[in-house]
């Protein structure tokens, strides 16, 4: 705690940024079924990774291989 508290009070931008990260992240460890069948079924072109970050950052791109498993 101490460590994140100097952190804070003498780099604000370096605790802002890594504040955000964590968030992020955070957000991305809740698993969307739909990444998980993404995933598996592009696994030769994709690594969980891409995809989950794919999911929240290039919502049209996961959409349109989501919507491929389905017809």
């Amino acid at each position: 705690m101490l460590l994140v508290n100097n952190i804070k009070i003498q780099q604000p931008l370096v605790f802002d940024s890594l504040r955000n990260y964590c968030i992020n992240k955070n957000s991305r460890n809740i698993t969307n079924p739909d990444i998980i069948r993404v995933a598996k079924e592009y696994c030769d072109s994709y690594s969980f990774t891409d995809v989950m970050k794919m999911e929240f950052e290039q919502k049209e791109t996961f959409r349109t291989l989501l919507d491929s498993l389905d017809n």
